[in-house]
């Protein structure tokens, strides 16, 4: 199985038959805000989901940057702790330019 990944490389993965559904079935179907924020059942998982989804979205957008908001809304994320997630998933985009 091939996952495409940014930019547009692939890489191969070894999955067995029901690691390559599991995964199937995520691409197909992903997690809402509050499916991710149900997930998080601790402050630092809540925080890392947040780093996740940062590192992954650039919000150069209304609609990345909505998401953002409801997603550490959902998370119940303080306002500083967000403020040094969006520090640090900036800083790590604009060094991987």
């Amino acid at each position: 199985m091939r996952v495409a990944g940014s930019g547009g490389c692939n890489r191969s993965l070894n999955l067995n038959a029901e690691e390559q559904l599991f995964l199937t079935h995520l691409i197909m179907r992903p997690s809402t805000i509050e499916e991710l924020a149900a997930e998080a059942t601790t402050p630092e998982l809540g925080a890392e989901v947040y780093a996740a989804a940062r590192l992954a979205i650039d919000p150069d957008a209304a609609a990345e940057r909505d998401f953002l908001d409801r997603l550490a809304a959902a998370l119940k994320l303080d306002s500083g702790l967000r403020a040094h997630l969006d520090a640090i998933g900036g800083s790590t985009q604009s060094h991987a330019a």
